[in-house]
């Protein structure tokens, strides 16, 4: 604990040496680190693919739909009997 406080009372003395831009510049910096963060945390939990529905499919009607998205051009994957679509795509896919 005490390494924090010496090495935070290190940083404020060198903080307090800059001038007013370069502060300004430092705060921007830190604040873009942390908004690169929160983005990066938040795109990282989201599935690129999803499930058209949470269902298992029987073949005929898995045939059938993976040939409609094949001809629709609609990337997807077949996993076992689900079928993945891109997240952004999937309304679209739901809507015909």
């Amino acid at each position: 604990m005490d390494f924090l406080k010496v090495q935070l009372a290190r940083l404020q003395q060198q903080f307090n040496l800059l001038t007013a831009s370069q502060k300004m510049l430092a705060v921007s910096l830190v604040a873009i680190m942390l908004m690169t963060a929160a983005y990066w945390g938040r795109y990282a939990s989201t599935a690129e693919m999803e499930p058209v529905v949470d269902m298992d499919f029987p073949p005929e009607d898995l045939a059938r739909i993976t040939a409609n998205l094949r001809g629709r051009q609609i990337p997807f994957t077949a996993q076992g009997s689900k079928i993945l679509v891109p997240a952004d795509r999937k309304y679209e896919v739901l809507g015909t």
